[in-house]
């Protein structure tokens, strides 16, 4: 998440990743980041599901967006399948924590990259469903968000070494388990599988050409539009899978970071 307001505070750990009191599951932790001054909490998940922790710093986040970082961290195998991590993500995010934690409800943001994109997604189907504070945005980027593996794309991108069809089908196996491709899947383990977009915050989509999730992100994006949500997407030519993390002085990234932090920077800051 990321969140924007007037006073510096630091992010306490967070270690509910349940859906309900009686899970036994060991504690999907937030991992705190020291706050720049001026403002309030910030974080984001971008681990995909079979690494253990995230993999963008949170100084990045603080140093373009003016917030520190709180940052979910992701299991090597889940001990409980999807969607806890959507549930952790909630926790703190919610509007009787914001205060706890100095927030301003109205000014926080969430962002997940990668892996992180199904539970920054849910996240905002979560806060809607439940009626709670309502995100001031939602920054997607390359997110992982269907588990069908249908698309176009997802049967062209084989073989560059990446995150291609082969890894996909482990990850989502890893997190649903028999659950794969399952008609009755909720949305908030897979949010392509949502069927109502409506009221979800002004949303962010980066996707790249060459990449097993750029048909999901797209439909995504076409639907949150039919939906009536702002979007702005972004399909980046000859780009790959996080790109910008394997090549991050490229033109292509630096082109895609101005992006997206002007858009964080509209959103938090007006």
């Amino acid at each position: 998440m990321l969140g924007s307001g007037s006073r510096p505070c630091a992010f306490r750990e967070t270690t509910d990743p349940c859906w309900t009191s009686s899970c036994s599951a060991p504690p999907t932790p937030t991992v705190p980041a020291r706050p720049c001054s001026g403002s309030t909490p910030a974080g984001r998940s971008s681990a995909p599901p079979t690494t253990t922790s995230n993999t963008t710093p949170p100084w990045r986040w603080r140093s373009t967006a003016s917030s520190p970082s709180s940052t979910t961290a992701s299991r090597r195998k889940p001990r409980l399948p999807a969607p806890p991590t959507t549930a952790t993500w909630h926790t703190p995010n919610s509007a009787k924590d914001a205060g706890e934690h100095r927030i301003d409800p109205h000014r926080i943001g969430i962002a997940g990259a990668s892996g992180g994109g199904a539970p920054a997604a849910a996240t905002a189907l979560m806060l809607r469903d439940r009626q709670d504070a309502r995100p001031c945005f939602l920054s997607l980027s390359y997110p992982m968000l269907d588990d069908r593996n249908e698309t176009p794309a997802s049967f062209e991108v084989t073989d560059l070494g990446l995150w291609d069809r082969r890894e996909n089908l482990l990850a989502w196996a890893v997190v649903l388990g028999d659950r794969v491709g399952d008609p009755a899947l909720d949305p908030y383990s897979a949010p392509a599988r949502a069927t109502d977009l409506t009221g979800i915050p002004d949303t962010f989509i980066a996707a790249a050409q060459f990449d097993v999730f750029r048909d999901e992100d797209m439909d995504f994006a076409r639907r949150l539009i039919a939906a009536g949500v702002p979007v702005e997407l972004h399909l980046y030519a000859r780009a790959f899978h996080a790109w910008d993390r394997f090549a991050p002085k490229s033109t292509l990234a630096r082109t895609f970071g101005h992006t997206w932090h002007d858009f964080l920077r509209r959103h938090m800051h007006g």
